[in-house]
């Protein structure tokens, strides 16, 4: 990925899918790899850059691996019989109730 490319990532994470924002991530580690091995500093934006698309990489994956957790959640409680389902149900009331009281 060029660096005008990556540039572009940077600028519109929003339309950017996690594909992208790896291998945008990957382009700025290996830049950031090779102005070490030629002893010049890193730019700025380059640091930031590789922070923000950590951040970001991690947040979508932490939302899909919750978004997974819900829809197996889901699946499981209808897979549930009607006694626990009633049990849950019981036991969320008891809870509601205890707060109120």
């Amino acid at each position: 990925m060029r660096v005008q490319e990556i540039r572009k990532v940077l600028n519109d994470l929003d339309t950017n899918g996690v594909d992208e924002l790896i291998m945008a991530k990957a382009g700025l580690v290996a830049l950031n790899s090779g102005y070490a091995d030629a002893g010049v500093d890193t730019p700025e934006w380059v640091i930031d850059g590789i922070n923000l698309l950590a951040k970001e990489i991690t947040g979508r994956n932490r939302a899909a691996l919750t978004a997974q957790l819900k829809r197996l959640k889901a699946s499981r409680e209808a897979l549930a019989t009607v006694a626990e389902k009633r049990k849950a149900a019981d036991e969320a009331i008891a809870a509601l109730e205890a707060k109120l009281s």
